[in-house]
C-alpha cells in the first residue's frame, strides 16, 4: 500500500539528516540483491554497492552513501 507513495524517500532523507546532525560522514545499509527495484532505488539515491555476500543464506548487498 505504501510503495510508490514517497514515504520511503521521506524516511530516507530524515535518516540522512539525523545522521548528519550527529556527525556521521557515511550511511550504510544492507538489502537483498534479488530486490531489484529496491537496489535500483538506493543507487538512484546516491548509494553505491560496496560489497555482496551470502553469509545470511542469500545474496545481500552492502550499500554506502557519503553524507558530506
Amino acid at each position: 500500500h505504501w510503495q510508490q507513495s514517497g514515504a520511503g524517500g521521506l524516511l530516507l532523507r530524515a535518516a540522512e539528516q539525523w545522521f548528519r546532525e550527529r556527525g556521521a560522514s557515511v550511511m550504510v545499509l544492507h538489502t537483498a540483491m534479488n530486490m531489484t527495484p529496491l537496489v535500483n532505488y538506493y543507487l538512484t539515491q546516491g548509494f553505491r554497492l560496496a560489497a555482496v555476500s551470502d553469509e545470511k543464506g542469500y545474496q545481500r548487498g552492502k550499500f554506502v552513501k557519503p553524507l558530506v
